[in-house]
């Protein structure tokens, strides 16, 4: 499953129940619980290079997912998450944001 620009609200009240990181791999899996129908889906990031993921709780429920490149990434999404310059200058990464409605929320910077 990728992120297609514009679908931030694809996720909006579905629930993150698990977290898988391989760093051998670069591949981030996330499993989601969909609000609507209980299913369990399973959003995979490849190629991650850096994430801030956090605090993961008893609930973490999604607002939304949204997908950047660098010279989209607004003022005051990198000065929230504290995003390394270095990610934002290169241009050669893409940047999921999660924001979220209660539990863990940031993001996940990977190579384009």
């Amino acid at each position: 499953m990728t992120i297609i620009k514009g679908t931030e609200n694809e996720f909006h009240d579905d629930e993150i129940i698990g977290i898988d990181y391989d760093q051998k791999t670069e591949v981030l899996k996330l499993s989601i619980r969909k609000s609507l129908d209980d299913k369990l889906e399973v959003l995979v990031v490849e190629k991650v290079v850096d994430l801030d993921l956090g605090p993961f709780r008893y609930q973490n429920v999604i607002f939304g997912i949204k997908e950047y490149e660098a010279d989209e990434l607004s003022e005051s999404i990198i000065k929230e998450f504290e995003i390394d310059d270095f990610y934002i200058r290169n241009k050669k990464h893409g940047f999921l944001i999660i924001d979220s409605s209660i539990g863990m929320s940031g993001y996940i910077i990977f190579r384009l």
